[in-house]
């Protein structure tokens, strides 16, 4: 986790953070094979560069694909409050504008706007 939280977010500050990846999954590809590969929960320190890779850059990389997750969703959970919102809020002014348009008859108004259509809306008006 230091190597996620320092070594990783200083780089991902400057705009470095994808080439740090990237050296960390050269250096797992380099070291780890399928003799000496373990899960990282049965990592407790470093004696060679593969248990290295696995402790510190594959750790590194699983938090860094587990915020990558967290964070899209978070931001589909805002993006759905905000829309909710406001078709809560279009559906309200359109109730309160249904009466008004209706008593000057206006015909395919809201059809015209939506769709962009080109039609003349003046011969649709019956005022």
């Amino acid at each position: 986790m230091t190597t996620y939280l320092a070594d990783h977010l200083l780089l991902e500050l400057k705009g470095k953070g994808s080439q740090y990846r990237f050296q960390e999954m050269l250096k797992y590809l380099s070291y780890v094979n399928n003799t000496n590969e373990f899960a990282i929960n049965e990592f407790s320190h470093r004696e060679s560069m593969a248990l290295q890779a696995i402790g510190y850059g594959k750790l590194m990389m699983t938090f860094h694909m587990l915020r990558n997750q967290i964070f899209k969703r978070f931001i589909f959970a805002r993006l759905k409050e905000v829309l909710q919102r406001f078709l809560k809020t279009a559906m309200q002014v359109l109730r309160k504008w249904r009466k008004p348009l209706k008593r000057f008859q206006v015909k395919n108004l809201i059809g015209f706007l939506v769709n962009g259509s080109n039609e003349r809306v003046l011969q649709n008006l019956n005022c």
